[in-house]
């Protein structure tokens, strides 16, 4: 479609439809990262970022085509965590994003059969040892709740949840199972 203004032509763009790009944390759940490596996948150019307007109104929401999205999340599903005590610590120091015994090691003919039996126990073992316990501190309560970890706080300072100070929250877990 073009548009004629004062002997000028200008061809016009369709407009596209970002209703459906997730935003940046629904992009961060769907890979498994933080919204700090979305941002650094945008500036990798690893993720295309649009910004889109509401229907509704309100400021201009950052979306993620969902395309680099589900790439990068069938990327990271490739791989676990594998935890190898004597591993070094990663040689940057910045921190890469693991702690100094777990690496990330691909699912294939590197990670054996028993290998990927012990992971998988030791996954299961951890989180058996979170749902076992009678208090809970604020990120286990937002896993456990599914609710956020500032929700938790908040309702913890204000009393509204029942919790006690103990080096930090910690949360009943017959409190939240009545949320």
């Amino acid at each position: 479609m073009s548009v004629t203004l004062g002997g000028m032509t200008k061809v016009l763009q369709p407009t596209r439809d970002y209703s459906t790009w997730p935003t940046k944390q629904q992009a961060a759940n769907l890979i498994g990262v933080s919204t700090k490596t979305i941002e650094n996948y945008v500036k990798d150019g690893k993720i295309k970022q649009a910004k889109w307007k509401r229907p509704a109104g309100g400021p201009k929401l950052a979306v993620y085509n969902p395309e680099d999205v589900n790439r990068l999340a069938h990327r990271m599903s490739a791989a676990v965590i594998v935890d190898s005590p004597g591993a070094a610590p990663p040689a940057s120091g910045a921190g890469g994003g693991t702690s100094g015994h777990e690496q990330l090691a691909p699912i294939g003919p590197a990670l054996n059969g028993a290998a990927l039996i012990e992971t998988i126990l030791r996954t299961l073992q951890k989180t058996s040892e979170t749902s076992e316990k009678l208090f809970l501190t604020i990120p286990e309560a937002a896993q456990f709740t599914g609710l956020t970890e500032t929700y938790i706080r908040r309702a913890c300072q204000a009393g509204t949840l029942a919790a006690i100070k103990d080096g930090g929250w910690k949360i009943k877990r017959t409190a939240l199972a009545a949320l």
